[in-house]
């Protein structure tokens, strides 16, 4: 996931030229603190005027990962698209990006910085990879 800054217990942030958020393996029970977390971080990392996108895993968007990441991801997909409508007038730029296990780091790191920046899309989903939402896998 993509966003904010600062540090909390229960996730692990870097730095690559923007300020990248990922957390720990959730369970259906550490789902609700994940979320308050996430929801915490996009609205301090908002008031700082920067642009938020949120990454995640292509599988998981798909419904096909663990059930607790599928429902952290479209959690987070909501929450994104709740923040730009709300947010609009206000000038808040989030966006989300999903891609597959196999994107390269550098290409993905590529699309999180381009979607971060003022005047790109807001309130959009991005998918990288060619794999079509909503087809079960054999």
């Amino acid at each position: 996931m993509g966003w904010g800054r600062g540090s909390r217990r229960c996730s692990k942030w870097r730095r690559v030229d923007l300020y990248v958020h990922e957390p720990h393996q959730v369970t259906i029970e550490t789902l609700e603190h994940t979320l308050a977390d996430a929801f915490e971080s996009l609205r301090e990392t908002i008031k700082s005027d920067q642009g938020v996108v949120i990454s995640l895993d292509d599988a998981a968007v798909q419904g096909v990962a663990d059930v607790a990441d599928s429902a952290l991801a479209h959690a987070l997909l909501g929450l994104a698209r709740a923040m730009a409508i709300e947010g609009r007038e206000a000038g808040w730029h989030v966006t989300v990006l999903s891609s597959s296990a196999d994107t390269p780091e550098a290409e993905r790191l590529r699309w999180l910085r381009q979607l971060s920046e003022p005047g790109t899309v807001n309130g959009s989903f991005v998918r990288l990879g060619g794999s079509h939402l909503g087809t079960v896998p054999a």
